[in-house]
């Protein structure tokens, strides 16, 4: 009789040291690769998983990538979640599209228990970014050449105007800012600018992408005789003073 006690004990002790089913909060964002693994695993219903593990790694993979691969890149990366971006930037992945479509590759092979092979993942994509940095600073340079010290530079007005009366002057021909090129660095392909004219007095949007990360970048106002840095390609250097 007196077993009855440590048994029910001892029956108990086991129950209630046994790990509790992870739970998340709404809205959860995940925090690395494994960890949106883990998430996806606990947030998709048995017969999602099993339909989606069901398909070929290729088919799988790309019929998610306009939905659940979208949420992604939506949801968990362009809308504030640094953690998870940056574990990615830190292997080299930088793009959304491709940190979407490894996370989802990773889940297929999880739940086939095959090997992740992260390593062989990003490969492809580290060679396809090398390829298209090295065509591209090739073009860099061969435009870049033709900026010289000293020309007028006309603004290009790529990103944003201040209001839309700027913008309706801007493409009836009627607004032009102008600059003249002080200094330039080949590194970064930034130009040293002072705005000499402008349409109107409210003045010009422009980003200094010199040492800085994407969190950093804001849109400064600059105005007739503000000295300032930019990128070459918001310029045209179609004239000399």
């Amino acid at each position: 009789m007196k077993l009855l006690p440590i048994i029910f004990l001892l029956i108990n002790g086991v129950l209630f040291s046994q790990e509790k089913p992870k739970s998340y909060p709404e809205k959860y964002l995940p925090e690395s690769l494994n960890d949106a693994l883990d998430y996806m695993e606990y947030k998709w219903t048995d017969a999602e998983k099993q339909t989606f593990k069901s398909k070929d790694e290729r088919t799988a993979v790309s019929s998610l990538h306009l939905s659940y691969g979208m949420f992604i890149r939506n949801v968990w990366l362009r809308h504030g979640n640094p953690k998870l971006e940056k574990s990615f930037d830190e292997i080299g992945i930088y793009a959304l599209d491709d940190i979407s479509s490894i996370i989802i590759t990773s889940f297929h092979r999880k739940l086939n228990k095959k090997e992740i092979k992260l390593d062989e993942q990003i490969k492809p994509y580290k060679v396809y970014w090398e390829e298209i940095r090295k065509r591209t600073e090739a073009e860099y340079n061969e435009t870049f050449i033709k900026f010289k010290v000293g020309d007028t530079l006309t603004f290009k007005y790529l990103r944003t105007f201040i209001d839309d009366e700027q913008e309706k002057l801007y493409y009836n021909g009627n607004c032009r800012a102008k600059g003249i090129l002080l200094e330039k660095t080949q590194s970064d392909f930034s130009l040293k600018i002072k705005l000499i004219n402008m349409c109107d007095n409210k003045g010009i949007f422009t980003i200094d992408f010199r040492n800085k990360v994407r969190e950093e970048l804001e849109f400064e106002i600059k105005k007739v005789g503000d000295v300032f840095w930019n990128f070459y390609n918001d310029w045209e250097p179609n004239e000399t003073p």
